[in-house]
């Protein structure tokens, strides 16, 4: 058989759009999600649509989703967080600092593993766009910040050993952002495992249709 004769490789049309492509390289390949490093409206559609699409290529296997960056906005957080615990299948895989919404979304994941240097920021809310305010507006942002911290506790009390009470006296703490770093998460919080715990079965292939490519 000459060169000319030899059967061309059979390839699959991509079921992600150019934009994700882009910015998601590893999601077709591997199911692999990397979170942007701020949490805002843009990055909840990117990141709902990966979280969609990944699932469409491997129903069984899960997700990943690397962690790193320094938060954003709360309202779209908690969005993904809930996308997140509905697909019940997501590995948050911690790198680096994580801090306030990023900490909150990788600690609503199914399974929680964490590299030796990474470390998460646990803050209470805080609003830096009003420099001045009335007394009723005041107390406005106080309700806020209190509902904020209660589902923040709630979210890290289920991902941990310790209390919802006990989240909740950390967000009030006096420290601007607590920091727990690889031994805490593994062992006294019971957060994590190790990166090197991870065991993902042997990779299974993209389904593309009405049955695995390949």
């Amino acid at each position: 058989m000459t060169k000319l004769d030899a059967p061309r490789p059979v390839t699959t049309p991509s079921l992600l759009p150019e934009t994700l492509k882009e910015s998601q390289p590893l999601l077709e390949r591997d199911g692999i999600i990397i979170m942007p490093a701020d949490v805002d409206d843009d990055s909840y559609f990117s990141i709902s649509l990966a979280l969609r699409l990944g699932r469409k290529l491997f129903p069984e296997k899960p997700i990943e989703l690397r962690c790193h960056g320094f938060g954003g906005d709360a309202g779209a957080g908690f969005a993904l967080i809930d996308l997140i615990k509905e697909d019940g299948n997501v590995d948050g895989i911690l790198l680096g600092f994580a801090a306030s919404a990023h900490s909150l979304i990788w600690a609503a994941c199914a399974r929680r593993y964490v590299y030796p240097n990474a470390v998460i920021g646990v803050h209470q809310a805080h609003n830096y766009g009003q420099q001045q305010m009335f007394e009723q507006t005041y107390m406005m942002e106080l309700q806020k910040i209190g509902w904020y911290n209660a589902h923040c506790a709630r979210i890290y009390a289920e991902a941990s050993n310790k209390s919802q009470e006990w989240w909740r006296e950390k967000l009030k703490g006096e420290l601007s952002v607590d920091v727990f770093d690889y031994e805490a998460l593994t062992g006294d919080l019971g957060m994590a495992q190790g990166i090197h715990e991870r065991h993902v079965p042997a990779r299974l292939v993209p389904y593309y249709g009405s049955k695995p490519a390949g």
